[in-house]
């Protein structure tokens, strides 16, 4: 998620989380909105709010791993490395061979920071107070032939997709399929409950939408086609 939303301008983070913000008023044990939430305060620079935000998904969602490693990354954007080596080493015990060797590369990124950041404040450099992970990133591990960079890839990662929306099935309520249009491919979108769906630029979701530029968070589910997370109407 973190690799998706870090491009939003202020003005958009500022919009989402009002319409996030909305949305988990009327549903707070809705722990997707919380999620995306988390780094549109991040987009903002309120790292508190990330965080705290971020931990209420986790709290919904304890088995969620990807909630998990979207906290590391906020943690380690606010330079909080000892909160998220703690979770890192847990991550690393996962029995997923995937989830444990990305958590390994992450506990070695974020040692490492945590060092260098010690380096700086003996020192005696006064510009430690704005020290950031952007500062360590020449000594990140890459990642193997084998595996995708360790701090984009989580389990059932969220993929975010810019395109033209051309239909919307409302057929089996409260269920809604969206077809969208991105360059050459056509994308079939599933919502589960297009009540609940979270809503961006729009006060509602409409059936009736045809032809409108919208940006779309997803979890893939097959060729060209996906889960919806979000919809943002642009």
């Amino acid at each position: 998620m973190l690799a998706q939303q870090k491009g939003w301008r202020p003005e958009q983070a500022a919009k989402a989380q009002q319409q996030l913000e909305k949305s988990i008023a009327l549903d707070p044990e809705f722990a997707d909105a919380y999620d995306i939430l988390a780094f549109a305060y991040l987009s903002q620079g309120k790292r508190d709010q990330a965080a705290e935000t971020m931990r209420k998904a986790v709290a919904l969602n304890p088995r969620n791993e990807r909630y998990l490693f979207n906290l590391v990354q906020v943690y380690l954007s606010g330079s909080k490395y000892d909160d998220a080596i703690q979770i890192l080493m847990e991550l690393a015990k996962s029995a997923e061979p995937i989830t444990a060797s990305n958590a390994i590369n992450q506990l070695e990124y974020a040692r490492k920071a945590k060092q260098s950041e010690a380096d700086f404040k003996a020192m005696g450099n006064n510009r430690t107070a704005d020290f950031t992970v952007s500062q360590v990133d020449s000594d990140r591990p890459g990642p193997s032939p084998q595996e995708p960079e360790p701090a984009m890839v989580k389990p059932q990662p969220t993929r975010f997709l810019k395109g033209t929306l051309v239909a919307v099935d409302c057929s089996a309520p409260p269920a809604a399929v969206l077809t969208v249009v991105s360059g050459t491919k056509t994308w079939k979108f599933h919502a589960k409950d297009s009540q609940r769906l979270i809503v961006i630029g729009a006060d509602q979701f409409s059936c009736s939408w045809v032809k409108q530029k919208v940006a779309i968070n997803y979890r893939e589910s097959g060729e060209n086609a996906g889960d919806l997370v979000s919809l943002e109407v642009q």
